[in-house]
């Protein structure tokens, strides 16, 4: 945790906010609120959820936000396989992977392409943990390298936990969903 205090009471400050915004009843309103308040507060282009399919092959795109044009094949309730993609990465080590600059391992992630094509150039990717089981994956990308500053990364790690735990109490309508 940092120790500059007006960084730290930024912190406070955007986790109240962001705990207000997540209050609702309904798990679809509670995601959507949430990547509205990350895309706006935090102002990143590209927010979204990935979640693991009941069978942990798939991971289905639950809600994206994008301030610009959508990125192709990868849209809101999308299926995307598992293997070959930075997320697997993430839900392997239920570890935060930060991608500076995208266009480096290019090759690496299929996906990687089609964000940069989109104009995006660096990721952030936040595995959604309860009970030591990871749900899925808080995705942010910005146009810019290294467009992810430290501190946004330590609000959304906070973040990342109170969206699973919610997650979690709407566990019905993930399995309307298919998701667990």
């Amino acid at each position: 945790m940092t120790k500059n205090l007006p960084e730290q009471k930024e912190i406070f400050s955007t986790l109240i906010d962001f705990e207000n915004e997540i209050k609702s009843l309904n798990l679809k309103h509670i995601i959507s609120n949430s990547l509205k308040f990350i895309e706006q507060r935090l102002n990143c282009p590209r927010v979204s959820i990935a979640l693991l399919d009941k069978n942990k092959d798939f991971l289905r795109i639950f809600e994206v936000r994008m301030s610009k044009k959508q990125i192709a094949g990868i849209h809101k309730g999308d299926l995307l396989p598992l293997k070959n993609t930075a997320i697997y990465k993430v839900i392997k080590s239920k570890k935060p992977f930060y991608r500076p600059d995208i266009k480096k391992d290019k090759a690496k992630y299929e996906i990687t392409s089609k964000l940069l094509k989109a104009g995006l150039k660096s990721t952030y990717i936040i595995p959604l943990i309860i009970k030591e089981k990871c749900l899925g994956t808080l995705n942010i990308a910005a146009s810019e390298v290294d467009g992810i500053r430290e501190i946004k990364r330590n609000i959304l790690l906070r973040f990342a936990p109170r969206l699973a735990q919610r997650s979690e109490e709407h566990t019905s309508e993930l399995q309307s969903h298919s998701f667990i």
